[in-house]
């Protein structure tokens, strides 16, 4: 940067936040420098810090199955808007809450698809834009991209449903039931992102670094893939235990994950 003066940088979107904050700390000047940013969901709190620093985000919406689907848009509405790659898949909104069904219709695309649910949901508009997507006839958006069946942090993604059967198996080991535990999404600076292990004080005493090391240890016993997240959030200690009772919902449904604007130590 001190010979052009600028930067493009292309990485997760945690990962472009804690760039940014490494930057910052050593003093230096990002202005007009870029991020291409993706592997997990841009949130208007990831936006306006990387902003407020003089970045340009430029989010990408990139599948293991379908390669590209999005690319970001210059005239975009919301902080994640992207233009669909209309050349190469075509995307409909499914039966199901706003889970997305991709078709492929070149034959370059990694897998031959026909309305296949990846697991991801948003939401799918149409209308003009002026910018070079949109002049080529590129006039679907699509905005909100999240995982239903995924949680990503740090641009790793595991199976809701392993992270669920590692700590229902804990708790059962503690004395607990189903009802004694839950995921609780901590926004911090910058928009990033922390988890904080909810289990109820009707379960006997945890020692918490233990605890949170089983989570972790299990999680690096599934896969290769289970492996790697479990290294990358045991670095920046992505998990950590409070004792409370699980969140309810109007309706008396007790969800695995809920946001919580809580922070530790306020």
């Amino acid at each position: 940067m001190k010979k052009n003066g600028t930067a493009v940088l292309r990485t997760y979107t945690s990962s472009a936040v804690r760039a940014v904050q490494a930057a910052q700390e050593h003093g230096m000047n990002l202005s007009g420098s870029f991020i291409f940013v993706g592997g997990e969901p841009l949130t208007p709190e990831h936006v306006a810090f990387m902003t407020s620093a003089g970045i340009e985000v430029i989010p990408r919406y990139v599948t293991t199955e379908a390669g590209l689907v999005g690319a970001s848009c210059t005239n975009r509405k919301n902080p994640d808007e992207m233009h669909l790659y209309q050349d190469r898949l075509a995307v409909i909104q499914g039966p199901e809450k706003r889970n997305l069904l991709v078709t492929s219709i070149l034959p370059t695309t990694p897998k031959l698809l026909l309305n296949a649910d990846l697991g991801d949901e948003g939401l799918l508009t149409r209308r003009e834009c002026g910018c070079t997507f949109g002049k080529l006839g590129m006039n679907m958006f699509v905005s909100n991209v999240r995982s239903r069946v995924k949680h990503t942090g740090e641009g790793m993604s595991v199976y809701v449903s392993d992270l669920e059967n590692i700590l229902g198996k804990l708790i059962k080991r503690f004395g607990g039931s189903p009802g004694d535990y839950q995921f609780r999404k901590i926004l911090e600076v910058g928009g990033l992102e922390r988890i904080a292990v909810v289990v109820s004080p009707a379960v006997g005493k945890i020692n918490e670094n233990l605890f949170i090391e089983e989570i972790l240890n299990n999680l690096s016993g599934l896969n290769d893939r289970c492996r790697l997240a479990a290294d990358m959030w045991r670095q920046i200690s992505m998990f950590f235990l409070v004792r409370d009772y699980p969140t309810v919902t109007k309706g008396q449904k007790q969800p695995l994950f809920i946001s919580d604007p809580f922070r530790p130590g306020l």
